[in-house]
């Protein structure tokens, strides 16, 4: 995904930060430019996500037990958890990704 200032940057060859040195103060361009992205809704800006999936992030107690898989038997088919490792292997790949 590419970095939104960077996309600013080219698309209206305008200046992000209000100084010399990047800092917090952004322009008045660019906090216009980025309502107008979030107000069209046409295209994914970005969200903040932790990099790997936790405990401690919360991530485990909102996940597990959320995802099935059906699996077939001689006696019928059964719903089963998807196990908590395949849960953070798809994660990873996801983040690895949006990050390239």
């Amino acid at each position: 995904m590419k970095d939104i200032k960077e996309q600013y940057k080219q698309e209206t060859k305008g200046s992000v930060y209000s100084g010399e040195l990047e800092s917090t103060s952004y322009t008045d361009e660019y906090v216009r430019w980025m309502e107008q992205k979030l107000a069209s809704n046409t295209e994914i800006i970005g969200v903040i996500m932790p990099r790997e999936l936790t405990a401690e992030n919360g991530a485990k107690g909102l996940l597990i037990g959320e995802f099935y898989e059906e699996i077939e038997h001689d006696e019928g088919t059964y719903k089963v958890a998807v196990e908590w490792t395949t849960i953070k292997d798809i994660y990873k790949k996801i983040v690895a990704h949006y990050e390239a």
